[in-house]
């Protein structure tokens, strides 16, 4: 075979096997046949919105299970991760515990401070 040959039908697998193609690192094809675009700021804070609407909505015992689901995607996305991912986000949660713990309790309370203040910002509170 030639390379040319070799070519064409690597490219004839990628387009008739999206799941070959994502694998390959290319993004994943849209249903229609677009291009996938990016969410804009405001429909991405829609979402959020409606997110949050949604568990607001659920019950307690929706929410654990809820809850149960998102730790076990955790856990089956750590699994499937390399030794060296599983290094650098186990570093990255040791140098924040490291920070945490050098911190004083004033510090910690500033800083929950300033993350609810820029989640405020993030989403404007809906008075009636």
């Amino acid at each position: 075979m030639t390379i040319q040959t070799i070519r064409a039908a690597t490219l004839a697998l990628l387009v008739c096997l999206p799941g070959l193609a994502f694998a390959q690192g290319a993004a994943p094809a849209a249903a229609d046949g677009v291009a996938r675009q990016r969410m804009t700021p405001e429909a991405r804070e829609q979402a959020r919105e409606q997110a949050r609407q949604r568990w607001q909505a659920m019950s307690p015992q929706e929410r654990q299970t809820a809850l149960e689901e998102r730790r076990a995607r955790r856990a089956e996305a750590l699994a499937r991760m390399t030794p060296e991912e599983r290094q650098r986000v186990e570093a990255r949660r040791e140098a924040a515990r490291e920070r945490l713990a050098r911190m004083t309790p004033e510090e910690r309370a500033a800083m929950r401070q300033r993350a609810a203040e820029r989640r405020a910002q993030a989403r404007p509170v809906v008075t009636n």
